[in-house]
């Protein structure tokens, strides 16, 4: 919360974890092995955009599968 409070000056609360995406890139020659937790949250002061479009827009699979989960989780 506090670093989606700091990159988008959106405040929200904790509605649930969504799941986690690994990654396996590689810098310098050594493999590296990322993980990359998404959660859930509901706005509470702040303006954010349409979250309809984020997985359309994002650039990695797993981001666009979390931002859809996201947006069926806001629909339920």
């Amino acid at each position: 919360m506090r670093e989606v409070l700091e990159e988008t000056d959106v405040a929200g609360r904790l509605v649930e974890k969504l799941g986690d995406v690994k990654y396996v890139y590689s810098r310098g020659g050594e493999r590296i092995f990322k993980i990359v937790s998404f959660y859930l949250l509901r706005a509470g002061r702040g303006r954010i955009g349409e979250i309809e479009e984020a997985p359309r827009l994002l650039a990695y699979r797993g981001e666009r599968e979390m931002a859809s989960l996201a947006w069926e989780r806001m629909q339920a």
